[in-house]
């Protein structure tokens, strides 16, 4: 698997900061046939139909794109209590969406988030 990730960030003042990142993974052959592909017998095992494209060729599995903030309480990002969250979403794309592990069982939609609090010394 290969991700090329670009990432931007930057304080906006003092007291915050935002950071962007987009990215794209690019699955191999074997990862495709492990992870999404469904042979007979797994298919026999979980209900799925058999499904063996995702393990075709070299492609683009995956992209996703992200935000992360941090807002600094005591007015200072570089010390004291600091409030962090992050956002990202992914889609899952072409042969590895339409596999029967993402379509019927899961969703090629993808969601990530979090909140937190920190300290800084």
């Amino acid at each position: 698997m290969v991700s090329p990730t670009i990432d931007y960030g930057t304080p906006l003042s003092k007291r915050a900061f935002i950071g962007l990142s987009a990215s794209v993974n690019v699955y191999g052959k074997g990862f495709g046939r492990y992870y999404f592909d469904v042979d007979p017998v797994g298919s026999a095992a979980s209900g799925l139909p058999v499904y063996t494209g995702a393990g075709r060729k070299v492609t683009a599995g995956k992209y996703t794109i992200g935000v992360a903030g941090a807002y600094g309480l005591s007015g200072d990002l570089r010390k004291g209590f600091v409030l962090i969250g992050g956002a990202q979403y992914g889609r899952m794309l072409g042969r590895y969406a339409d596999s029967p592990i993402v379509g019927d069982a899961g969703s090629a939609d993808q969601w990530l988030g979090g909140i937190g609090l920190a300290y800084q010394f």
